[in-house]
């Protein structure tokens, strides 16, 4: 007689093709795993930490001395509408409020940077008659700060003019930064020497 093999319970068919299937998808990941290990965790994530993380602040100073003594170009510095006829790219630089001197003080800015226009609110958080005049941003897109200090030499002065700023992030503004940077330098050594100019020719 022939023999006939033993036939296999449904259950324990369906339990070994599970196993089958489980097996078959541990080896070769499904697309969720694939997404992961390459999103996540491999080259491009790195990369775009680096895209997405906040940029460190860029800050830049330039110093020169003007033949007036402190209070004189401080006085001069704390009137906002002298501004823009030292500072190249200010197109509007106006007070938000009745008070335009001390701490608390806030304007309404725009500025021009490689064509772009940049908006910002800024308010003088330092004021520290003649030494030293501070501010921030308190909206914009660039974040920016910056602050005059007055150090009298003699019967002179030497002023000293520094901006801080983040670049937005992203590509663009990683690339924009250098840029930005070598405006900023020289803007700031400009109005220095604009300043002195006036300051000194009318005494």
């Amino acid at each position: 007689m022939r023999q006939r093999s033993p036939r296999t319970r449904p259950a324990v068919s369906a339990l070994m093709a599970s196993k089958k299937r489980s097996r078959s998808c541990s080896e070769s990941g499904s697309i969720g795993d694939a997404t992961r290990s390459s999103v996540w965790t491999g080259p491009g994530r790195r990369r775009a930490l680096m895209i997405l993380e906040p940029m460190a602040e860029h800050r830049f100073s330039a110093q020169i001395t003007i033949a007036r003594p402190p209070e004189a170009v401080f006085a001069w510095v704390a009137d906002y509408k002298h501004v823009a006829e030292v500072l190249e790219g200010v197109e509007r630089w106006e007070p938000l409020q009745r008070e335009t001197r001390g701490r608390g003080s806030r304007f309404d800015v725009s500025m021009s940077a490689l064509g772009l226009p940049l908006e910002n609110v800024l308010v003088l958080d330092r004021w520290e008659e003649p030494s030293c005049i501070g501010w921030r941003s308190e909206s914009g897109l660039l974040r920016q700060s910056g602050r005059w200090d007055f150090r009298p030499r003699g019967e002179a002065t030497e002023v000293s003019l520094s901006i801080g700023y983040v670049p937005p992030l992203g590509v663009v503004g990683q690339l924009v930064a250098g840029e930005v940077d070598t405006l900023v330098r020289d803007r700031l050594q400009h109005a220095l020497e604009e300043m002195k100019r006036i300051l000194e020719r009318d005494p």
